[in-house]
């Protein structure tokens, strides 16, 4: 979340405990819109191998999600390097008369 959107509205520096998305709307007045995830396989440079507790160029899957409000701001960016060899990808597809 961009910091102009928390200034003074009761920060804290520790983080709250439940979910991001609910805490956004009663506390800084933010409606969740959408986001938009991308996955990407990639493998680790020396310090994401050193912090995941892998080889060097061991395989990874780097997640980047952008998440907007109604008005279309970004209120979310994260960038997230996860070990290839704990990945698991699940989707769940739901199509109706409408679908190709």
């Amino acid at each position: 979340m961009p910091r102009w959107r928390a200034v003074g509205r009761g920060t804290r520096r520790r983080s709250p405990a439940g979910n991001f998305y609910q805490l956004l709307r009663p506390r800084y007045e933010v409606v969740v819109n959408d986001a938009v995830q991308t996955l990407e396989p990639t493998v680790c440079d020396e310090d994401e191998a050193r912090l995941l507790t892998v080889p060097l160029h061991a395989p990874a899957m780097l997640v980047e999600r952008t998440t907007r409000d109604t008005t279309g701001r970004t209120v979310e960016f994260a960038r997230c390097i996860y070990r290839g060899d704990r990945y698991r990808i699940s989707s769940h597809l739901q199509f109706d008369t409408s679908s190709g």
